[in-house]
């Protein structure tokens, strides 16, 4: 099996962050569609119910995955027969997986006295089942950066959601909808993994080193594990005592807050992994492309945290519609954890990268034990203090997570707070903009689209003259771009300076 060596996989990497960012591009524009159109279609009780569903089914893509996809992501170099190994454990963990949703969907319904919970579990089983399937496919293609065939991928299959959740709304205008749009985008992602990777497995093999897998994949999946019930605690307590509308007003709030770490994060992470894997034996140039990684995350994502932190309300009711007041509450409760995940989401690449999966497997359970424990009590008290209670769990992790890494290896704490230092000046000019339009602008029924564009613009509008006038900043703001491939563009302008 051929293998991409460290020059071309440096090339790569370089160019894969400006594809991620077209591609992310892209399908913010198509999210933004499906957010607003089906928030004003449907209702806050069908993304409830949607979301009811969705917690079992992630909780089986947990289980389903089993560390393995990262398995062959961790080494430089890997054989076909430990890949294709992993493929048909992988296949066989998927149907079982699978099956027993199926089987586990009345007690699920029974949990949340909703009985159309059932039927939502065992049709989105489909789209589990197929994108399973395709999964170690996309590892692959993932592990070969061929960024261009992702976003290939990831294109089709949400706009191919969005058109059947969009028509599924206008005919049916439920939850429906929703499930519709999630089971084709699911489908559709796992048969193009599956036709354009190059990659094809052998026979079922045992390889030699299958208790390094294995073990491997365990510790894998108690982090997993844990992070699940750290990040869906919240969703399965509020939708079992709370109910579906309050349920939902959550999710869209969540959602909201989640479009910065996957449009934001994930087009500068993406290629890091990879690109780490080849770097372990090189520890100077792996602590400065992690370095970079974070500094990068700062620079844009403080920013864009304290937006939102000013003017969650007016900026949810542009999106989502007029019905969605509480939600823009909760998002604007869980934006301050947006400033602490510089310092925790990147370092799951180095623990994978340096065979760190004991200390994953740690990271997990402190997690679980640290969100859970402040959740539940939260609960009696309604989703915004459940909102307030995930935003302290997040800050308390991000820097365990920063501790842990910075413990042993070539990234120690300093670096990291040096690095996530970049984005501190941006944000507090993004916020004295945003307070000072909010301030100043007048407030009443027809004034959130007014002042939700003031404070977008006008926040990074000063986060970018910050950017531009602080030396530090400046010289990430020139690595962020040069690592999109515009680095030519900056140059023009003699921003590197």
């Amino acid at each position: 099996m051929a293998e991409v060596d460290i020059g071309e996989a440096r090339r790569r990497a370089e160019r894969g962050p400006l594809i991620l960012v077209i591609r992310r591009f892209v399908l913010i524009a198509v999210s933004f569609i499906t957010l607003s159109v089906l928030s004003r279609l449907l209702t806050p009780e069908a993304f409830g119910l949607s979301t009811m569903a969705a917690v079992i089914l992630t909780f089986g893509n947990t289980i389903r995955e089993f560390g393995l996809t990262k398995a062959v992501m961790r080494n430089a170099e890997i054989d076909q027969a430990e890949v294709s190994f992993v493929f048909w454990l992988n296949l066989a963990i998927t149907v079982a997986v699978v099956g027993a949703i199926v089987l586990a969907s009345p007690f699920v319904a029974d949990f949340y006295n909703e009985p159309i919970i059932q039927w939502i579990v065992i049709f989105s089983a489909v789209g589990l089942l197929v994108r399973g399937a395709g999964m170690q496919h996309r590892s692959m293609i993932h592990r070969e950066l061929r960024f261009g065939t992702l976003g290939t991928i990831d294109v089709i299959a949400v706009v191919a959601a969005l058109f059947v959740a969009v028509t599924v709304a206008i005919i049916r205008q439920d939850v429906w909808a929703i499930v519709a749009g999630t089971v084709t985008q699911s489908v559709t992602e796992g048969i193009l993994c599956f036709v354009l990777s190059t990659w094809k497995p052998d026979k079922f093999a045992v390889p030699k080193n299958v208790k390094s897998i294995l073990g491997f994949g365990f510790n894998t999946l108690i982090f997993s594990m844990s992070n699940f019930l750290s990040n869906n605690i919240s969703l399965l307590l509020i939708g079992r005592y709370l109910g579906a509308a309050s349920l939902g007003h959550f999710n869209r709030a969540h959602n909201l807050f989640l479009i910065q770490t996957s449009n934001i994060i994930q087009p500068i992470t993406q290629s890091a992994l990879p690109l780490l894997s080849r770097l372990k034996e090189q520890p100077a140039d792996y602590r400065a492309a992690y370095i970079g990684v974070v500094s990068r995350i700062s620079l844009v994502l403080m920013p864009v945290a304290a937006i939102l932190c000013v003017a969650p309300v007016p900026i949810t009711l542009s999106i989502l519609g007029d019905q969605w007041e509480e939600a823009g509450i909760v998002l604007g409760v869980l934006a301050p954890s947006l400033f602490a995940l510089p310092f925790g989401y990147p370092t799951g690449d180095v623990l994978f990268t340096q065979d760190r999966t004991k200390a994953l497997r740690t990271i997990g359970i402190v997690e679980a034990v640290v969100r859970i424990g402040l959740i539940v009590p939260a609960i009696n008290y309604g989703i915004v203090a459940v909102a307030i209670a995930f935003t302290v769990g997040m800050i308390i992790t991000s820097i365990y997570r920063m501790i842990l890494v910075g413990s042993r290896g070539p990234v120690n704490i300093m670096d990291q707070v040096k690095a996530t230092s970049v984005g501190v000046v941006p944000a507090m000019a993004a916020a004295a903009a945003a307070l000072t339009a909010v301030y100043f602008l007048p407030v009443d029924e027809h004034s959130k689209w007014t002042i939700s564009g003031a404070v977008i613009t006008g926040g990074l509008g000063a986060a970018f003259l910050a950017i531009l006038a602080i030396r530090p900043c400046r010289l990430a703001f020139w690595d962020l771009l040069k690592n999109f491939g515009l680095g030519g563009l900056v140059r023009k302008f003699g921003l590197s300076a």
